[in-house]
């Protein structure tokens, strides 16, 4: 497996936006797969529409496939939620900017016939809102007033193409820590951002509302139920990022999910959020999130000063004096056992 460079990875970032490009001169008819609407049958839409097209010869690709001049048929994806779950199952169909909803997978020889061939509106399958019918996303009611930061490339894009996300700028951060930082760059650019204490606030919040819904949850299924909860605020916090310091999101966002799979969330969520009140285990992850804050912060002077000379950025000795290992990853293991070891020195002293 070749290793691979900036060079290559902009390569297929070019290949992958001019092959999206390509795409929207076709017919792209994308079929939401959130979770509500595969609740009430998109996936059998899904199957049906792209069986209607095989009975009739057309050219169905997967993701930006293309094959020439001969392309010039249709894209047929499994888009991300639309937000619009109350009218699912929801297809989406582009350039047109056609949206049907509630579709039947018996609708789909209509939808092939009368508007992939042959570019008619089928206005039973429009949304409808006092008498008035909205054959165009950007028209109905629900959507014409939003604007779409976080979420604008949600229910446009397919969700299981990888290609189209690298297309859409996806992975623009892991390209920077990649190719443009060391393991100490990453550290400081978390700590000069201020991003320490966001998971104090996924903490907090998670801790309450698992205190809150502890006797509603099934003893079977607490822990997807606990994880559940910690990802909803993960990704509130993602998006308020996104939202309101996009620059600082393009450079962390990487770094932002990997909160859900903090076992000390779950640990605090299983040991206490559980077991006592929403104002107690308030102050438990408010008590929890300090301390883990005080303690990396404390692990990240130890590992700058031993590995660079300096601490918080101010030289403290020639930097030749540093020691390179403490920058690396394993440096954080060598500096963690050496600090346990301290206080339990301290402890039995």
């Amino acid at each position: 497996m070749s290793k691979l460079t900036r060079e290559g990875f902009r390569a297929m970032h070019e290949q992958a936006a001019e092959a999206l490009e390509r795409s929207r001169s076709s017919l792209n008819v994308l079929i939401c797969a959130g979770t509500g609407c595969i609740a009430s049958g998109s996936m059998k839409v899904y199957e049906n529409l792209r069986e209607e097209c095989a009975q009739r010869g057309l050219q169905v690709y997967v993701g930006l496939t293309h094959h020439g001049d001969a392309e010039k048929s249709l894209h047929i994806k499994m888009s991300g939620c639309h937000g619009f779950c109350e009218m699912g199952p929801l297809v989406h169909i582009e350039p047109l900017g056609v949206m049907y909803v509630r579709v039947k997978p018996e609708d789909c020889r209509e939808i092939v016939e009368r508007t992939l061939l042959g570019g008619e509106v089928i206005e039973r399958l429009t949304y409808h809102q006092d008498g008035v019918s909205y054959p165009r996303q950007e028209d109905i009611p629900f959507y014409k007033k939003q604007h779409r930061v976080v979420l604008a490339s949600c229910g446009a894009s397919d969700a299981e193409n990888l290609e189209e996300y690298i297309a859409k700028g996806g992975y623009i951060a892991f390209e920077k820590a990649l190719f443009d930082m060391d393991g100490a760059a990453i550290c400081r650019e978390i700590s000069d951002s201020g991003l320490r204490g966001r998971g104090a606030f996924v903490l907090i919040c998670s801790n309450v509302v698992i205190s809150a819904i502890k006797n509603l949850i099934p003893d079977m299924v607490r822990i997807p139920a606990f994880v559940v909860v910690i990802a909803s605020f993960v990704t509130l916090l993602q998006m308020i990022m996104q939202a309101y310091v996009p620059a600082l999101y393009a450079t962390l966002g990487l770094f932002i999910p990997l909160i859900v799979v903090n076992c000390i969330l779950l640990g605090r969520a299983e040991a206490f959020a559980a077991k006592n009140g929403p104002v107690p285990s308030f102050f438990d992850g408010l008590g929890m999130g300090l301390g883990f804050t005080l303690a990396l912060t404390i692990l990240g002077g130890v590992r700058e000063f031993l590995g660079t000379g300096k601490l918080f950025d101010i030289a403290i000795m020639p930097e030749q004096y540093g020691m390179l290992i403490f920058v690396l990853a394993p440096g954080a293991f060598i500096a963690l056992g050496y600090l346990i070891a301290i206080v339990n020195k301290l402890k039995k002293a």
